[in-house]
């Protein structure tokens, strides 16, 4: 057992189950943290769960920037779970496959171009999952970076309030195929940007007040089906 605060061990549970020929543990972390949370205890929380844990978030801004590179879920259990990050760098960074992260909201990124500061920032995963977030105050909104089989879907996302032109991208796809981008509300930002990204799906979203909203560049076999643009 971690030592976790007294407050938060009752919400440790654990499941076995069986898998086709395989017995397998599926290790199921419940954490519903209080609402002043000092320094980071979230990444604190992150560090010590076991792959595949789920971590649920209750109502309150957690503070800081956060890593996750083992297989995990970030689920907001109330209407205002913010993960406000330090102004520098990205808020979120993935490392791992089999992440996911549904009903949070997602600010305070840096501004460094450079860098891609971003809400989050995915780099060589497959298999995860960004729902029902809402994103914004941020350089960039999602940055995917080599990102194969991923589902994001019904975001809100916007950027810095910069003019038109130095705003920087809602979603950034380099080398990213087979993705689905599918119900999202994109409002006020530069574009949509896929390089180099092939086989991706862009269906039902909606694009308002942006400059090209899409822009497609040395990539292939990208299905657009629904979207709509408004300027």
């Amino acid at each position: 057992m971690w030592n976790f605060p007294i407050s938060w061990k009752r919400y440790i549970d654990f499941t076995n189950f069986s898998c086709g020929l395989y017995n397998m543990r599926l290790f199921l972390l419940v954490v519903l943290l209080p609402n002043i949370l000092l320094s980071n205890r979230l990444q604190d929380v992150i560090d010590r769960a076991p792959p595949y844990a789920t971590i649920k978030l209750q109502d309150s801004i957690y503070e800081g920037n956060i890593n996750i590179n083992k297989p995990l879920t970030i689920l907001g259990t109330g209407d205002n779970v913010v993960i406000k990050g330090e102004g520098k760098r990205s808020v979120i960074s993935i490392t791992s496959s089999d992440v996911k992260l549904k009903h949070l909201s997602i600010t305070n990124s840096g501004v460094d171009t450079q860098t891609i500061d971003a809400a989050i920032f995915m780099q060589k995963v497959k298999n995860c999952e960004v729902s029902y977030c809402k994103i914004s105050d941020v350089l960039y909104g999602i940055d995917m970076d080599m990102v194969n089989h991923s589902l994001i879907s019904h975001n809100y996302i916007t950027t810095k309030k910069n003019d038109l032109p130095l705003r920087a991208n809602a979603l950034k796809l380099y080398y990213s195929n087979y993705n689905i981008i599918k119900s999202n509300k994109i409002q006020n930002v530069r574009d949509v940007t896929l390089d180099y990204s092939n086989n991706n799906l862009l269906k039902d979203n909606e694009f308002i007040g942006n400059r090209f909203a899409t822009h497609i560049s040395l990539s292939h076999d990208n299905k657009l089906k629904g979207n709509i643009y408004k300027y």
